[in-house]
């Protein structure tokens, strides 16, 4: 009987974990599909890339695979439906990860990783990185001393 207690608390913390970080999760998937979305495509590369990393980044596997992949994908609609409104309701999410420096350098992580992914950045995408770094309240300078490069982990 002790085994079914465990399994029942481990599977309330989880949730518990799992509600605490809902909308820094959702900011993640916005900043993604800002990236892709920067240059006005998503790029099968990027779209792969986020694909790869909902395996990998250890802060996004505790909300699955297929449920962030869903929810880039209306991130992704929602902007080329409607490109300023999806834009700014992304940005919105975004914020939800001000001030919480875990999340943020994963919603950065994030946001550069698709963005170099399809092999070529052009100046909106940087643009947005900026603005995205410019709304969570860190220095865009300082992106480049985050740990971005993380290619060999998802290619491998």
């Amino acid at each position: 009987m002790a085994g079914f207690f465990d399994i029942l608390i481990a599977h309330h913390k989880k949730n518990k974990l799992r509600d605490r970080n809902f909308d820094y999760f959702k900011a993640c998937m916005a900043a993604a599909a800002l990236a892709a979305m920067a240059d006005d495509e998503l790029a099968r590369r990027e779209d792969a890339t986020l694909k790869k990393l909902m395996k990998v980044v250890v802060e996004l596997k505790l909300f699955g695979k297929d449920y962030g992949i869903d929810m880039f994908s209306r991130y992704i609609k929602q902007i080329r439906d409607d490109p300023v409104g999806g834009r700014a309701g992304a940005l919105q999410d975004v914020a939800a990860a001000k001030g919480d420096d875990e999340w943020t350098t994963t919603l950065l992580m994030l946001a550069a990783t698709i963005m170099e992914s399809d092999g070529s950045v052009v100046q909106a995408e940087t643009d947005t990185l900026a603005s995205l770094a410019i709304l969570l309240e860190i220095d865009p300078k300082s992106i480049s001393a985050l740990d971005l490069d993380i290619k060999d982990e998802i290619y491998k």
